[in-house]
């Protein structure tokens, strides 16, 4: 007799909205999820502003681009993410 189980596969990220695998594995990168509330909303796009107008540099959730520097085009990735709502989706 054979047994079968199934896993999921939980991906997180620092700045990513979480993700969990079904049939196949999907990554979603620099979705600007920065504070890991399963929500890319306003919180994080204060975060993200503080963190331009800081002028933060280097390996930072708020970055969300990866290019090492929090700044307008980190804001706008968010931004637009914000106003499409989303969010994490589990099994």
């Amino acid at each position: 007799m054979e047994f079968f189980r199934s896993f999921y596969l939980d991906i997180r990220h620092r700045n990513s909205i979480e993700t969990w695998s079904g049939s196949a594995i999907l990554i979603s990168a620099g979705t600007g999820d920065v504070n890991q509330d399963g929500f890319v909303n306003l919180i994080d796009l204060i975060e993200i502003e503080n963190g331009a107008t800081d002028f933060l540099t280097g390996y930072v959730p708020t970055d969300i681009n990866g290019d090492n520097i929090v700044n307008l085009v980190d804001v706008l990735i968010d931004y637009n993410n914000s106003t499409n709502f989303i969010t994490v989706n589990t099994p």
